[in-house]
């Protein structure tokens, strides 16, 4: 294996410079006097064979060679720190603890394989499940209580941070025996006159202003007969003959005798997921979140 004369004290120093453009401002960030961190780059420089930063009378600017050097550099001490974290949680006897939320959706759509090669690849860790409506979710994220959640819309809280993942298209559950039942896809402007259950408004926002948004695109406001929670009570309702509701193709499973699901004619609204996490000390190991993830 081939040896460097440089650490990982090198690459943060250069990580720093980097980000900062101003050697200065980066030894503040790093509570290092400027002179060790000129040291540390100018040692990074000699043992790469590249020049990395141009000096300006301004602050430095990144050369060519250090553009290609800084993602890599900043994965490298990410991967470091996972290591460290889950190496110290298993010398303390485990993996570690994750506390997942999730939307219900999500639990058809990402959660199943996850969870296998979570306990697959990290056999020892404490994984418990917690679902709900996506702003609540996001909140107890934010209060320390989640560690990472999938949800339906990116928060703008700086201190947390969104990952879009895909999208799951919106179907439609009718009575079997509704005039339109044998229609598919269907188009929502067929609808417009039916009498729809939806799930209440306060419990997710995002998802109720998605369909009601459609609906506006199809040229129809829905009559809405009844709010209903969970959405299993929507499924019932469907079922006895009351109306028609939105059911996303990831909870398809839930129709029951008596319902079909449809899919719609484009446009087809898409419900779209995001995984959050909290940034910082908080942050989940990125193996973690590969594995998670797939």
């Amino acid at each position: 294996m081939e040896s460097f004369g440089f650490d990982l004290a090198h690459l943060r120093a250069f990580v720093a410079v980097f980000e900062a453009g101003h050697f200065g401002r980066a030894a503040g960030t790093l509570h290092l006097a400027q002179p060790a961190l000129s040291k540390r780059i100018a040692v990074l420089e000699r043992q790469l064979g590249v020049g990395l930063f141009e000096r300006g009378s301004r602050g430095v600017r990144p050369t060519p060679a250090a553009r290609v050097l800084y993602p890599k550099a900043t994965d490298l001490l990410t991967r470091f720190g996972d290591a460290v974290a889950v190496t110290r949680a298993a010398g303390a006897g485990g993996a570690g603890r994750l506390r997942i939320g999730y939307v219900d959706a999500a639990a058809s759509v990402f959660l199943p394989a996850g969870m296998r090669r979570l306990r697959r690849e990290f056999p020892d860790l404490e994984i418990s499940l917690r679902a709900g409506a996506s702003g609540a979710l996001v909140e107890a994220l934010a209060a320390g209580h989640l560690d990472v959640v999938f949800v339906l819309f990116a928060p703008p809280d700086p201190a947390l941070h969104a990952l879009a993942l895909d999208t799951d298209p919106v179907r439609v559950l009718l009575p079997d025996d509704h005039p339109l039942a044998a229609i598919e896809p269907l188009a929502l402007s067929a609808l417009a006159d039916a009498d729809w259950i939806l799930f209440p408004r306060e419990l997710n926002p995002h998802f109720h202003d998605l369909l009601i948004a459609a609906c506006d695109r199809a040229g129809f406001s829905p009559r809405v007969v009844a709010e209903v929670s969970p959405r299993q009570n929507a499924v019932a309702r469907v079922a006895a003959g009351e109306g028609v509701t939105f059911l996303s193709a990831g909870l398809a499973h839930l129709a029951m005798p008596g319902t079909v699901h449809r899919a719609l004619a484009p446009p087809t609204p898409e419900i779209p997921f995001y995984r959050v996490t909290a940034a910082g000390r908080r942050a989940v190991p990125e193996a973690i979140l590969d594995a998670l993830a797939g």
